[in-house]
């Protein structure tokens, strides 16, 4: 007698050649038996301590003896029980479905204590989110920590995790002005020119320029960058800041000062005191030259013939000085500067005996002069 035990999933089954007429009755053996059972089936899992299981069977027996026995086969597949009692033939087939449950005992392993069982938790020793299957997201960003860069910030998935405030593409992290827009060649930062020097270090930041002169241009190539150049529209050199090179003045010569005499006196007729036009030209020159001399200072000296007494004539000669002074005040000679002395008939030019040589004497003499 050979029994049949519960069978599971699809397989096959070498057993006693069984075919009974009824469900109980008694069999024959022969010489042995084959048997075959298909039992396909599938588990879902509703919890991890309990699994449904569904599937269907076949199974199919065939075996012969002399001996003989009682039997039973029961509904439940692949179950035979008997007791040997002279079967001599059984040829048995039975198909059907059948659904379980399957319970284990005992609490699912949780070492991180976040309600997922190790066995379906992604990340064992740490607490996470069920969505995550166990895994943490420290920052709710939806990214977890063991893909996000930046686990502590929130920030977008395209950088790996990690925030950018203003939107340029470029994480705070690597971003030297995180809160303002800018290119990666400036790091993030700002460049209205576009010449590759960020806004905040651009000495000229509305205009084009390399970064070796702070981002300012060079109009005329001299070297010197148009914000330090005193002639940016002009090449020059940087000892004249950034201006061409002056012309080269000649040393000037050290010249003694002067001392002007005019030589041609003031002539007056008799016992007068009245210039002639014939003299403003010469008196005007000596105004000219006194202004165009810093610090000189003009001196008048009056002279007569030897007509008349010697106060007569002294006081004559300083008329004719004071007369000349009141013309050069006028034309713009400050009168202080002024020295005016009446010489009355001494140092006559030509001699007294003729009149020729009298009119000589008539006169007034000027002088320009520094020395005081």
């Amino acid at each position: 007698m050979q029994k049949f035990y519960d069978l599971q999933a699809q397989g096959y089954n070498i057993g006693l050649g069984v075919k009974p007429a009824a469900n109980t009755g008694s069999a024959s053996y022969k010489t042995g038996s084959v048997g075959l059972m298909l039992h396909p089936a599938l588990s879902y899992r509703l919890s991890d301590m309990l699994f449904l299981k569904v599937g269907v069977y076949y199974a199919k027996q065939v075996y012969s003896n002399d001996a003989s026995a009682t039997y039973t086969i029961t509904d439940r597949a692949g179950t035979y029980s008997g007791m040997l009692n002279g079967v001599t033939k059984s040829d048995n087939s039975s198909f059907g479905g059948d659904i379980g449950v399957r319970w284990f005992l005992g609490k699912a392993k949780d070492m991180d204590h976040d309600g997922i069982t190790d066995k379906r938790d992604l990340c064992p020793d740490i607490a996470g989110l069920p969505h995550f299957k166990g895994c943490p997201d420290r920052d709710g960003d939806s990214i977890t920590d063991a893909k996000d860069h930046c686990p502590d910030v929130a920030g977008l998935k395209e950088l790996h995790g990690c925030p950018d405030a203003d939107g340029d593409g470029i994480t705070d992290a690597k971003d030297a002005c995180p809160h303002k827009y800018g290119p990666a060649a400036t790091r993030g930062c700002p460049d209205a020119d576009d010449d590759g020097v960020a806004d905040k270090d651009d000495a000229c930041p509305s205009k084009k320029g390399p970064a070796s002169a702070a981002g300012c241009p060079d109009t005329d190539g001299d070297s010197l960058p148009d914000n330090k150049d005193n002639c940016p529209e002009v090449s020059g050199t940087a000892a004249h800041n950034g201006c061409p090179e002056p012309p080269k003045e000649e040393p000037k010569k050290e010249v003694a000062k002067p001392v002007i005499d005019i030589s041609r006196p003031v002539l007056f007729r008799v016992a007068k005191t009245t210039i002639s036009k014939d003299d403003h030209p010469q008196l005007d020159e000596a105004a000219r030259l006194y202004k165009a001399t810093p610090g000189a200072y003009i001196q008048l000296d009056g002279y007569t013939d030897n007509t008349g007494n010697a106060k007569y004539n002294r006081t004559l000669s300083r008329k004719r000085a004071s007369a000349v002074k009141r013309y050069l005040v006028r034309k713009g000679v400050d009168g202080s500067q002024i020295k005016i002395k009446g010489h009355g008939s001494k140092e006559p030019e030509g001699t007294n005996s003729t009149k020729d040589g009298r009119a000589q004497n008539r006169r007034v003499r000027i002088r320009l002069t520094n020395d005081q």
